[in-house]
């Protein structure tokens, strides 16, 4: 099975509601009926917060949601086990931390290559990127690892995404030697193989240090690997 990737770009419920629809459409289709929400990236925790938001969007489309807190105690065969998992949002650094620390990014990057499910909302989406210096919380440190999850060859990821910033996002790329998907806050991209559709209600955005192409909701594109 393809591997399928969907990736919001951190608005509210309601920004990604077209793609959290077609989240749940996919988990329809392949009959999966539980999800593991991952919500480890805020600095300060507020768990039951968190999954009291991620139920009044799931809880009436699977019949079970398991939150993971502590991923050191996870594996391949639990991630194979829900079928799909979602990373929510908050600092992009320390939840690229929680997930190196607890010694899962290999299993993880095997659950999506073999055609695992997952969705990306924010920090959960950018870590999935080449480099997560495109993240709004850069450290002012040179001795912070950038590398992020690289699950989209040479490109980078970036969310929260408006016009105002694309001059930003063009010296980022030149700096880190990166193209970028710019995700706005009421849009996202699905990945299926290698082929992406634009996803929500607002544009995505490919940046490169020479240019900024415009792509409309509901077409698709293919980047290289």
């Amino acid at each position: 099975m393809k591997e399928t990737i969907f990736l919001a770009g951190g608005g509210s419920a309601q920004d990604s509601q077209e793609l959290d629809a077609a989240f749940i459409e996919e988990m329809r289709a392949r009959d999966l009926s539980s999800i593991a929400y991952i919500p480890i990236a805020d600095k300060e925790p507020k768990y039951e917060e968190d999954l009291r938001w991620f139920k009044s969007i799931f809880e009436q489309e699977t019949n079970e949601i398991e939150m993971w807190i502590d991923l050191s105690e996870k594996s391949l065969e639990d991630l194979r086990a829900v079928g799909c998992i979602y990373i929510g949002g908050g600092n992009t650094y320390h939840l690229l931390k929680k997930i190196q620390d607890a010694q899962i990014t290999k299993a993880l990057l095997s659950f999506i290559r073999d055609g695992g499910l997952v969705y990306g909302g924010s920090a959960g989406a950018i870590i999935l990127g080449q480099d997560i210096r495109t993240a709004p919380e850069v450290p002012k440190t040179t001795t912070v690892e950038h590398e992020g999850l690289g699950l989209f060859g040479n490109y980078s990821i970036a969310c929260h995404y408006t016009i105002k910033s694309q001059a930003h996002f063009q010296d980022l790329s030149r700096h880190i030697k990166s193209p970028i998907i710019a995700l706005p806050e009421k849009g996202g991209i699905r990945l299926s193989g290698r082929m992406f559709d634009v996803l929500g209600t607002e544009s995505t955005f490919l940046i490169t240090a020479d240019s900024c192409t415009q792509l409309l909701p509901n077409t698709s594109f293919e980047i290289g690997k």
